[in-house]
């Protein structure tokens, strides 16, 4: 019996020991496993925030690419809209220069055509006058 008793108490120890060692295997690999996690999140958490920083650089970079392809445009614009007011300023005198020259000739063909009034009544009167002229030596 004192066997038994000695056996009953060293499988007790045995138990005891077995229990707490696998125990502290146990909270080992949960710390560890924990510790890994810590680290992962940490490496997680740094390479977010590093995203992070790359997007809002890549967003700045293509809003200052966008700014200067705008202003470019506008200046392009700018640009076509003096050539264009230019040649609008350069049609203008065209137009004005055509239009006096029109006047000018209007004015002209009117003197030429007074001219030839007066030439025609003038021609006239000469024809009846040497028509009365010449009746009168005939008689």
């Amino acid at each position: 019996m004192e066997y038994a008793v000695f056996i009953l108490i060293g499988l007790a120890v045995g138990f005891a020991i077995g229990y707490i060692y696998h125990r502290n295997v146990a909270d080992k690999k949960v710390k560890s496993a924990e510790a890994q996690a810590d680290e992962i999140i940490a490496r997680a958490e740094a390479k977010s925030k590093e995203l992070g920083v790359q997007a809002q650089e890549e967003g700045l970079r293509l809003r200052n690419q966008a700014e200067e392809e705008v202003a470019r445009k506008r200046r392009d614009v700018e640009r076509q809209e003096e050539r264009l007011q230019k040649r609008t300023e350069s049609l203008d005198k065209r137009l004005e220069n055509l239009e006096r020259r029109e006047r000018n000739l209007n004015k002209r063909q009117s003197q030429v055509d007074r001219k030839a009034n007066e030439i025609e009544q003038l021609n006239k009167k000469k024809l009846t006058e040497l028509e009365r002229v010449s009746a009168m030596t005939r008689d």
